[in-house]
This record gives C-alpha cells, sequence and structure tokens, in this order.
C-alpha cells in the first residue's frame, strides 16, 4: 500500500471515531517553542514562566524517537457535565465545562484510538506534551475566540485536544498563523458577560489575575473581590462559552454524572478538607477524574452554596 493510501485510510479511520486533527512537519514544534517564547505570556513572572515552558515544552521524547516526521494534533467532542446536588430538599444542578471530566483517561483513549489506526498500517505514535492550543490553532484545526479559548468547527469550545508525534509522512504542511474566530469581529458578548473583566478588547490573552478559573483551581481563600453570586461551575468557569454565538448548539448538550443524596451533600458542605471525607465520599470523587483538584472543588461547591443556601 503507498503512503498516499494509507493516509487516506487513516483519513477515513479518524472520521468514523469523530476525530478531527491536522498533520505538521516534526520542525514545526520548535517554531512553536520559539512563539511561546515571544508571546503575551511573559507578562507572568520569570519563573512561572520558565516552569510552564518546562511543563508545556518536553522535547526529550524527540530523541527517543528520531524516526518520527510529523506531528498530529487531533480534536473530539467534549461537551459539559452536570452533577446534582439535593440540599434542603431541593435539586442543584452543578456544571463542569468541558475539558475536565475524565481528562486522562481521554487522552489515553485517544492516544489508542490513533495508534490501534496507525498499527496495520506500519506506523506508530507517541503523545507529545507541547501548548496544544497554540498547536491546533497554527494548523488551522483550532480557532481563537476572544476569550482565548480554542474553537473547532463542529464542536464550538467543546472539545478536548491531544497532540501526538508519529512515524507517518505528512501529506500536506498545514501550517499557518493563529486566527481569530470570524464570529468575533463585530461580537463582544464574552467581554460583557466575564463577570471578573477578565477579556478585554486589546487583545485576544486573557487577564490570567482576573479569571475565576485560575481562583478556582488552584488553593487558597478567594480574594473579597470576588463576589458569591460570580460562581458559576463547581470548577473552571462558563460564563464566556454560554454566551458565545459559537457555542449557540451545543450549549445545552450535557452528559449527567452520579449525583449527591441530602446526606452526602450535608457532608460535603460541612467538611473543609478532602481527606477529612468518608472513604465513601472520596471514592464517589473518582468519577470526576482529576484526583489532584479534588480538595478545591470541595472548596469551590462550599462557594457554591454561598449562592444556592
Amino acid at each position: 500500500m503507498i503512503i498516499k493510501e494509507k493516509q487516506e485510510q487513516f483519513a477515513s479511520e479518524m472520521n468514523k471515531h469523530g476525530i478531527l486533527y491536522r498533520i505538521v512537519q516534526i520542525t514545526r514544534l520548535q517554531e512553536l517553542a520559539d512563539q511561546i517564547n515571544n508571546t503575551l505570556e511573559k507578562d507572568i513572572s520569570d519563573s512561572d514562566f520558565a516552569e510552564y515552558v518546562a511543563y508545556a515544552y518536553n522535547f526529550q521524547l524527540l530523541d527517543k524517537f528520531p524516526e518520527m516526521k510529523s506531528v498530529i494534533v487531533a480534536s473530539q467532542y467534549n461537551p459539559c457535565h452536570r452533577v446534582n446536588f439535593r440540599y434542603r430538599g431541593k435539586n442543584h444542578e452543578v456544571l463542569l465545562p468541558p475539558g475536565y471530566v475524565k481528562f486522562r483517561s481521554k487522552q489515553v483513549n485517544l492516544q489508542r484510538t490513533i495508534g490501534e489506526t496507525l498499527a496495520p498500517l506500519g506506523y506508530k505514535c507517541e503523545r507529545i506534551i507541547v501548548s496544544v492550543k497554540l498547536l491546533a490553532a497554527r494548523t488551522g484545526l483550532a480557532k481563537y475566540g476572544r476569550n482565548n479559548i480554542s474553537y473547532v468547527e463542529g464542536f464550538g469550545s467543546h472539545h478536548f485536544l491531544g497532540s501526538f508525534i508519529t512515524d507517518l509522512p505528512y501529506e500536506q504542511d498545514y501550517w499557518q498563523e493563529a486566527e481569530l474566530m470570524q464570529e468575533c469581529t463585530n461580537c463582544r458578548s464574552c467581554i460583557a458577560n466575564c463577570p471578573t473583566e477578565a477579556i478585554s478588547d486589546d487583545r485576544i490573552l486573557i487577564h490570567g489575575e482576573k479569571c475565576l478559573t485560575y481562583f478556582n483551581r488552584n488553593p487558597g481563600v478567594f480574594p473579597d473581590w470576588i463576589k458569591p453570586e460570580w460562581h458559576n461551575c463547581w470548577l473552571g468557569c462558563i460564563k464566556c462559552q454560554d454566551i458565545c454565538p459559537a457555542n449557540s448548539q451545543f450549549v445545552n448538550d450535557t452528559e449527567s454524572l452520579p449525583g449527591f443524596d441530602e446526606t452526602e451533600t450535608e457532608i460535603l458542605l460541612n467538611t473543609n478538607e478532602f481527606n477529612e471525607l468518608p472513604d465513601s465520599l472520596k471514592v464517589r470523587f473518582e468519577q470526576f477524574g482529576f484526583p489532584e483538584l479534588h480538595g478545591h472543588i470541595l472548596r469551590n461547591l462550599h462557594a457554591l452554596q454561598l449562592r444556592t443556601s
């Protein structure tokens, strides 16, 4: 089977699995790293920036697999999730935005699907850690919203991304400047709907020091300037995505996770530390698939309760 036929077969299989993707030559990774070093992300402190770059670009994998020729950036649909809490005789639905629930297992499954598709064709893939959102934008797979979130045609912002290196030769090197969605040209909805004013009209990069997601994904007490009614998700924030016209067909598409009854909710709201929860409730948190954030979402539930009690 010639290379072009293999590429076409790979494309067909990806389509069956609902996976959208682009392939670029592997040398594009260095261009990506160079770009990130010259962006507004240097607004953060030098030490934080160095730590970010060390995490976002791990090129040791390239030395281990010198035969790799290409980079695949792939996207799959990923809806919001909702969890119901029974509290004081009422049901309270709490949202988890796209990109959180079982993120790691979805990444594993995506790599497995791509790997199992490539293997019969005589190729392989390995996951590589890069700034995958920027990679998707530079390949044209995604475009930026004014809220600095990546949007994929057919998925909106309700998707997740994965990046992989492969020895499958690229047929066409998809590479371009990152673009802003056309819908954003005359739209300011996300700016108006952001409770913390983290989105501005003068740049695409959000003001991370104001973003509610930043605060509820990190430890510590919420600053006094964050109003209780601003909390709207168990983790992250959905305000700029909910209001976005590019998400109009996806905004009501959510998947339910097992909820918590009255007794369980009472325990959660009266426990300050995750380690203090009974084992039966700790196990329940495994459904979310992000163990490193368990303590944060317990705190965030308390913050949401200020609004719903």
